[in-house]
């Protein structure tokens, strides 16, 4: 589930090959096929805000898979703590990670919950606080967020995002940082830094006359990337005039899966870098285990 490669998450901003090939892939897809992706994902948009809106008070995290917690496992966890809390704080916080000799030493428990390191090779490198799940009392939510010590957390895109400076998303082996080219108003240049496991790392540019950028393992592709776990199109960006006058910065959006609404098979995440508001039925991975949110 978790990715292993030379990315490193906490400065992934390096890397050393420029490819530019926005200005010379021509647009190639249809009027038909803009329109259907356009109602999917507006259909996929509605389906998501009316779950933000609700207002909850519990939520449970449901394993879904993992290397060594039971799957079907629920972790409960109210306004003020998780039940069975090893740090047994009535905070509001919950806190996931590692804690060396959680059990045998004398000093009191800074996590919430226990996720061991699947590769005792790590124990060292993944001790402290992985993600934290906070709840806004004034809205009613919950919020998740990692904190940069283990694995990384990545929830699960089922809708349209728009992208935003430094956007960090997770394919396959595979990572992306987004970024806007420098010294252009409106972010119509948009660039992609490709970070893969074999280290082969590229840049590319795309600027806004290129509307669906393709990304998969299949070798027409626009960001074709050797990577095994990866669907021969995986997932697609595509551009948006900005029509709100109070903001002359356009939109960039990447949505997981082909031009058709075919899903990718091992689907696309995002890195949880900000708080990121917790729905019914949302899906994040971490530290080589999958959980399910289950709000009420």
């Amino acid at each position: 589930m978790d990715s292993k490669n030379n990315f490193n998450l906490i400065s992934y901003s390096n890397t050393n090959n420029t490819k530019n090939t926005g200005n010379t892939i021509a647009n190639t897809n249809s009027a038909n096929s803009q329109l259907k992706r356009e109602l999917f994902c507006s259909n996929e948009n509605k389906n998501l805000e009316k779950k933000q809106k609700f207002k909850y008070t519990s939520l449970d995290l449901e394993v879904i898979n993992s290397w060594n917690l039971p799957k079907g496992l629920k972790l409960h966890i109210n306004k003020d703590h998780l039940e069975n809390s090893l740090r047994n704080e009535n905070d509001g916080k919950i806190y996931f990670g590692f804690q060396k000799d959680i059990n045998i030493l004398n000093e009191k428990p800074y996590i919430d919950y226990l996720l061991q390191p699947k590769d005792n090779d790590y124990d060292n490198k993944f001790i402290g606080i992985h993600f934290e799940i906070r709840y806004d009392e004034i809205n009613f939510k919950y919020y998740i967020k990692d904190l940069g010590s283990g694995y990384g957390t990545f929830i699960k895109l089922i809708e349209p995002l728009k992208i935003k400076n430094n956007l960090l998303i997770n394919i396959g082996d595979t990572f992306i940082v987004f970024s806007f080219k420098e010294g252009e108003e409106r972010n119509n240049i948009l660039v992609l830094k490709i970070f893969t496991g074999n280290e082969q790392n590229e840049i590319y540019e795309f600027n806004s006359e290129k509307k669906n950028i393709i990304i998969g393992r299949d070798i027409s592709s626009d960001v074709y990337i050797e990577d095994k776990l990866l669907s021969r199109k995986h997932c697609y960006i595509y551009y948006e005039k900005n029509e709100n006058k109070n903001d002359n910065k356009d939109c960039w959006f990447i949505k997981d899966g082909d031009l058709n609404g075919k899903k990718s098979t091992n689907d696309t995440w995002l890195y949880s870098l900000e708080d990121t508001l917790i729905y019914d039925q949302m899906i994040f991975k971490t530290n080589h285990n999958l959980f399910k949110c289950i709000c009420s």
